[in-house]
């Protein structure tokens, strides 16, 4: 009876910890419905072999919508429960060969091999990720011998989500969207 309620107050402590953790960097989780998953991925014209990160994956819903289409879908949780529960779904799902799921912060990351980004945040935090996301693209994207970028951030609004496009000079788009 003791053991139980250890294992219940360390469990209990843990989601309190994910739970702050959560709201601190902007992320609780919130599941997609189907209506903004669905936006995210027509917005997204993602195509047979394109390649998606989904940056705070959750369950790992986009991650699998997106698989359906024949893209590679990379998930970035840094809720370990999540990750676990997304593995376990991949486990049993007919996308595990495309499907990859990571304990990781996003903002340590490499995503040069990105077609698609997608962020899905609280709108605070969303608002703060405007500014550095395009630097950020051009570090991580960014060849040793290429000197300069231009960026240009094209924010538009469809329905319920947003869409950011960043351009660079060398033609590379890079786009994250958000509800």
């Amino acid at each position: 009876m003791t053991i139980f309620f250890l294992l219940l107050n360390i469990s209990f402590a843990l989601i309190i910890f994910f739970l702050t953790i959560a709201f601190i960097t902007g992320a609780p989780f919130v599941r997609s419905n189907k209506k903004a998953a669905d936006a995210m991925i027509r917005l997204a014209r993602l195509k047979p072999g394109m390649k998606i990160y989904d940056l705070g994956s959750g369950d790992g819903t986009i991650l699998f919508r997106a698989a359906s289409l024949g893209a590679t879908a990379v998930g970035l949780e840094i809720n370990p429960f999540l990750v676990l529960w997304t593995y376990v779904k991949i486990l049993f799902s007919q996308h595990r060969n495309t499907i990859i799921i990571r304990w990781q912060n996003f903002w340590s990351a490499s995503l040069h091999d990105a077609d698609v980004v997608f962020v899905y945040l609280l709108p605070w935090r969303m608002k703060s990720l405007e500014i550095p996301m395009p630097m950020y693209m051009f570090l991580r994207y960014n060849r040793p011998k290429q000197k300069s970028c231009q960026f240009t951030l094209d924010r538009r609004k469809i329905g319920i989500v947003f869409i950011y496009n960043f351009s660079c000079y060398n033609n590379h788009a890079y786009e994250h969207h958000h509800l």
